[in-house]
């Protein structure tokens, strides 16, 4: 029997489609909660970036396409469009807050009764107050309890305020997902601006778009941040604690935080590639035609710099930990707007852990032409998807390094909110250096399939992205970023633990952190603060 060069492909596919959700499945249900937490953090924000680049790269060519204009006009329409993007994000987070839209803002502090076993389909639904074992019993105080499903089996129960999360998590996915779009609009246009005249002669002139490209988005910023500040006023002035505003401020706040840290590594990466190569890649950071024979000391270099950017985030993160905060009146500390100062820090903290994920994407890119995996060819879809395999994998081993590292620290008393940005900031960037992989392939993938039909090419690609877009969404934004968000809340809520009269509260937020993990807690038995309260309350499986 006879096998085509199809049929070889298709098994590949089959096989390593088959391990790799196989091991995907067995990273996101690690036997270590921080692992677990950075694993979904990084699905989380790869799917959010390959889903924005491939809806912006959509648009994009389809702008380019019907637009006919010199590249100057191309640099004004792009930032215009990475200004629809910014004020689409401040628009919907505002309006999913209740901000906007919402005559009589409700009580966020509510909290009510929720199904917290996640191994039901209900998990995270309301239930009715008056089924709730401790409401039975009169125990309005109790933040844990059981109800009785139609079938006779106990359920654990915990208070929760659920509108508050629910608000959370609704500005949490449009402000990740419009910072990404947002933030690669940002590099099309910075990235326009190095190709022309007289940035493109120079590595060292093509830095100065990074700083044009700034300084359009911090005016573009500074009108988001006297909305924001205007809401904030407003709440105040009319007795409200702003609590709606606080999250605008949170999200919106971190999200440009990550559009500038986006363009300015990608920028940034792209003129060290220059100064190493003597070749200025293309927009989305290839070398087509490659211009330059690819040595392994352009390896070297390029993964030096990546290092020197890692060490850069470690220190900046460091200072960062070094500044004192401003916090406002209404607002709390973990939702207040931070000082010019901190998110420059915080900017740059990011800019230099993404400039490490550029640079180590363009060093196995290099490897690769120099010493191709089974004489493949670097820019094919075999090859862009073997890839990135092998960076998920690499990239796996980094966040397990993490872990062992935040371990050591807080075994040692070391661990402090230096550490934790640096982590953050280092998971972050890996997510941008999978997701581009990834992106890198579905792009492909996506070109090749429109290129079947040559005459609707770019509508054929727009409509293929879009589709691709349309189909994630709904499950990265109600099962993967909720699952994020939930081990985030977990590890804060960890953090503040401590006796006293918060204990109660605390023992919940532990028992929901398993919950998120996906036991079956009742059951299991494998929670120690659940157990101490099943031995002191006496009633059914520790609970009122």
């Amino acid at each position: 029997e006879e096998f085509t060069p199809v049929d070889i492909d298709a098994a590949c596919m089959l096989l390593g489609g088959v391990t790799s959700v196989t091991l995907l499945f067995q990273l996101v249900n690690w036997d270590d909660d921080d692992v677990r937490r950075y694993a979904w953090k990084v699905v989380s924000n790869t799917i959010s970036i390959f889903m924005a680049v491939l809806f912006f790269q959509g648009n994009n060519k389809v702008i380019r396409a019907v637009v006919n204009t010199s590249d100057g006009g191309f640099i004004f329409i792009e930032f215009a469009h990475c200004g629809v993007y910014v004020v689409g994000m401040l628009l919907a987070v505002a309006f999913t807050t209740g901000v906007f839209g919402e005559a009589i803002p409700p009580n966020l502090e509510e909290e009510k009764w929720t199904v917290a076993d996640a191994m039901l389909v209900t998990y995270g639904d309301e239930v009715p107050a008056h089924t709730v074992r401790a409401v039975q019993r009169g125990d309005f105080e109790a933040t844990k309890s059981i109800i009785v499903d139609k079938w006779g089996m106990e359920v654990a129960v915990a208070r929760l305020p659920v509108e508050l999360q629910r608000r959370k998590r609704s500005s949490k996915m449009w402000s990740t997902l419009l910072a990404h779009m947002a933030g690669f609009a940002a590099i099309a246009a910075g990235s326009t601006m190095q190709h022309i005249e007289p940035f493109k002669s120079s590595p060292l002139l093509t830095l100065v778009p990074v700083g044009l490209t700034v300084g359009v988005m911090i005016i573009f910023f500074q009108g988001s941040r006297l909305i924001r500040a205007e809401m904030k006023a407003q709440a105040l002035r009319t007795g409200r604690k702003g609590r709606r505003a606080a999250i605008v401020v949170e999200s919106v706040g971190e999200a440009e935080n990550d559009v500038l840290a986006l363009a300015i590594s990608f920028l940034t990466a792209q003129a060290v590639r220059f100064s190493i190569s003597g070749q200025l890649p293309n927009g989305e950071g290839i070398e087509d035609p490659l211009k330059f024979e690819v040595q392994w000391r352009h390896v070297y270099l390029i993964g030096g710099a990546g290092l020197l950017f890692m060490l850069g985030s470690i220190l900046l993160s460091s200072i960062r930990g070094m500044l004192p905060s401003e916090g406002g009146p209404g607002v709390e500390e973990d939702e207040e707007e931070d000082t010019i100062a901190e998110r420059a820090v915080d900017v740059l903290m990011n800019t230099c852990a993404m400039g490490f994920a550029w640079c180590m994407f363009s060093a196995a890119r290099w490897a690769w032409i120099i010493s191709p995996l089974f004489k493949i060819h670097v820019m094919s879809i075999d090859a862009r998807v073997i890839l990135a395999l092998i960076l998920s994998f690499a990239c796996f081993f980094i966040v397990y390094g993490l872990d062992k590292i935040d371990d050591a620290l807080r075994a040692t008393g070391g661990a402090s909110k230096s550490a934790a940005r640096t982590i953050t900031s280092i998971v972050s960037a890996v997510s941008v250096l999978v997701g581009f992989a990834w992106e890198h392939s579905f792009d492909g993938a996506v070109t090749a399939v429109a290129d079947l039909n040559p005459a609707h090419s770019v509508l054929l690609k727009f409509g293929l992205g879009l589709f691709v877009f349309v189909f994630l969404l709904r499950p990265w934004r109600k099962y993967i970023l909720r699952r994020s968000m939930q081990l985030d809340e977990l590890k804060e809520l960890r953090d503040k633990k401590s006796v006293g009269p918060e204990r109660n509260t605390l023992l919940a937020a532990g028992y929901l952190g398993h919950a998120a993990r996906g036991d079956n807690m009742y059951l299991s038995g494998r929670m120690p603060e659940f157990q101490l309260v099943q031995r002191t309350s006496g009633g059914c499986c520790g609970a009122s």
